[in-house]
């Protein structure tokens, strides 16, 4: 901040000698408008440095992986052998039985809730069902649960005809 105090008395000095124009007065006013530009750069540096130093990578802790597990868990648990029921006829429709979700992260979960979105061949979104996984995965472990064991419940049913589907995980129970 001293700096900065510096700084603001150049500023003045300067304005208070454009009040008199005589060639001393001039001189001065220059001097101290360098003296003041080289003052800002300075404090620009300075801050700049700072800024750098806050926002430099520092390395993750449990705790920001657990925090981060929590906010957003499909960075952690991914998912593959979506399956789902795929009823023909004049109104087909989608139901999610059975999944596989693999727990990268460092901590145990449990009672995983989500939702599943299927699209048709076109991408357009045919609609969504909400779903809960009981019992728990553990860290480095993969899973599959499915309707037929009582480990999924999917009670959504979407009509149309799916080309894919994608699985976001809206709530997780850390376990340790």
């Amino acid at each position: 901040m001293p700096k900065l105090d510096a700084l603001c008395g150049a500023f003045l000095v300067v304005m208070a000698c454009k009040d008199n124009p005589s060639g001393q007065v001039k001189a001065r006013e220059d001097s101290d408008l360098a003296e003041a530009q080289a003052a800002v750069s300075t404090v620009v540096s300075e801050a700049a440095q700072a800024l750098a130093a806050a926002s430099a990578a520092r390395p993750r802790t449990p705790n920001d992986e657990r925090l981060g597990l929590a906010a957003m868990p499909e960075n952690y648990l991914q998912t593959s052998d979506v399956k789902s029921t795929k009823k023909a006829g004049p109104h087909p429709s989608l139901q999610l039985v059975s999944l596989t979700v693999s727990n990268t992260s460092h901590f145990s979960v449990r009672d995983l809730r989500g939702e599943i979105t299927w699209t048709d061949a076109r991408g357009a979104g045919l609609g969504s069902a909400t779903f809960s996984l009981r019992g728990s995965i553990a860290a480095g472990e993969t899973k599959t649960f499915s309707a037929q064991a009582g480990s999924l419940a999917s009670p959504g049913v979407v009509e149309g005809v799916a080309a894919q589907s994608s699985v976001s995980f809206t709530q997780v129970n850390i376990l340790n």
